[in-house]
């Protein structure tokens, strides 16, 4: 539990980082089309009816895209994926969700956002396996302006996945929090 509290702590900080400066040099104007990506690295948790719980440390990556619904709201949609690579078999649990990303003060990059959509798991290699299922999403995160139109984005993902079966394994649920450092583009 420490070190979650610890990998949460990390983007509270780079978020304070700098922002002072950054939101005096490129005001935080939110209009049009607008699109992101970026990597990560973050704890996967799944569980079964008839499996225990296991965890695991892996990469991650996101790309988001959308439009302007007014000065606070944004609409769009968001992939997410976790991978892990060991022993001759890669794993992959993966969300694509549309999702909303909300600004609670117009004079400032953070934000809050939230989604549904689909969830996946997909095994390759030697005991190869994929389901799909329902997915949800949820985050924080602060976008830096560096440019006019871009902004270095920090954020903190949970997304999280039910209503598959692999392997045969009933009551599957996937989850996949992480810490992420992204660019977007207003």
């Amino acid at each position: 539990m420490r070190s979650l509290a610890a990998f949460l702590a990390l983007p509270i900080g780079l978020a304070g980082f700098g922002t002072t400066q950054a939101s005096a040099q490129h005001v935080q104007a939110r209009q049009g089309f607008w699109m992101g990506f970026g990597l990560g690295y973050g704890e996967a948790i799944a569980t079964c009816a008839n499996c225990g719980t296991a965890t695991d440390w892996g990469a991650s990556g996101f790309l988001k895209f959308g439009g302007t619904l007014g000065p606070k709201t944004l609409l769009g949609g968001v992939a997410h994926a976790w991978i892990k690579s060991s022993q001759g078999a890669t794993e992959i649990l993966g969300n694509v969700t549309g999702s909303i990303f909300y600004y609670p003060a117009l004079a400032t990059g953070f934000f809050l956002t939230g989604g549904l959509g689909i969830s996946e798991y997909n095994l390759g290699g030697y005991a190869a396996t994929s389901a799909m299922g329902w997915g949800l999403r949820a985050g924080v995160g602060y976008d830096i302006r560096v440019g006019a139109m871009t902004s270095v984005t920090p954020v903190v993902d949970l997304t999280y996945g039910g209503g598959m079966s692999p392997h045969g394994k009933t009551g599957w649920r996937q989850a996949v929090i992480d810490l992420g450092v992204g660019v977007t583009f207003h």
